[in-house]
């Protein structure tokens, strides 16, 4: 696995630039910076792992980064959903959280299959 540093980097600017966003539209104080906080978090590390990491093998990287790719997506989605929305903090937590572990184990998979 390589890292692209300048990727990577670039990946967390326009994460913390989307997280910020969410704060930005949340008109709820009690919920405005767990949704930044956890906004970045999911942001950051699914697109850099999107953008800024490669795989030795080529058709394993692609696979990897469409997969990182649509759960950013999906991921942006729901969280700016949040925001509009007043929300209950365990759902949100176990709800982002669910979803972020779920991947985590699907990239490992999918990681050392054809290693």
């Amino acid at each position: 696995m390589k890292i692209d540093i300048v990727k990577s980097i670039i990946a967390l600017a326009l994460s913390a630039l989307l997280a910020y966003a969410c704060y930005a539209i949340c008109k709820y104080d009690e919920i405005r910076w767990l949704l930044t906080i956890v906004s970045f978090v999911m942001f950051g590390s699914l697109s850099v792992m999107t953008f800024g990491l490669k795989a030795k093998l080529e058709r394993t990287s692609v696979v990897l980064s469409v997969l990182s790719g649509t759960l950013l997506t999906v991921a942006i989605i729901m969280n700016f959903v949040f925001a509009f929305f007043n929300f209950s903090i365990p759902v949100y937590i176990i709800l982002n959280g669910v979803v972020l572990l779920a991947y985590l184990m699907t990239y490992a998979s999918v990681y050392k299959a054809k290693q």
